[in-house]
């Protein structure tokens, strides 16, 4: 059975957060967003507000957040979560080495863990979102 992942992909006015994990974690060097294991007991939601506190210290409320859809590999279901409306400055963890806000035309640039690029569905998601389609 595939472990599930739960991601939060958080929106600054036009930019995006990305954190580049750390030399001692696993994909070492590639971005990502704040995320990690769903813990026993826990929702996805859950899961994803706890990482992104724990990752990027900033506080989202539940209901602030949209699902955006997931990834089913087939050692990860990866479960993305989007939201404009966050708490705090952004202060990386043990986990990242740099973090930067970036725009949806600049994802290109970044190679990110799993592969490299963004699967095009979570980037038209993502843009839908920006542009007030979802959410």
């Amino acid at each position: 059975m595939a472990k599930n992942v739960s991601t939060m992909i958080v929106v600054d006015q036009d930019k995006i957060l990305i954190q580049q994990r750390s030399k001692t974690s696993p994909g070492s060097g590639f971005w990502n967003f704040p995320g990690g294991s769903v813990e026993e007991g826990e929702s996805l939601e859950i899961a994803a507000i706890r990482e992104l506190k724990e990752e990027a210290n900033l506080d989202v409320n539940e209901e602030d957040i949209t699902y955006l859809g997931n990834y089913a590999g087939k050692y990860l279901t990866i479960h993305f979560f989007i939201t404009r409306e966050f708490v705090g400055k952004v202060k990386i963890n043990q986990e990242s080495d740099d973090y930067q806000w970036i725009s949806v035309e600049e994802f290109p640039k970044y190679q990110f863990v799993g592969g490299g690029k963004l699967h095009p569905k979570l980037l038209a998601n993502i843009k839908s979102f920006m542009e007030g389609k979802l959410g």
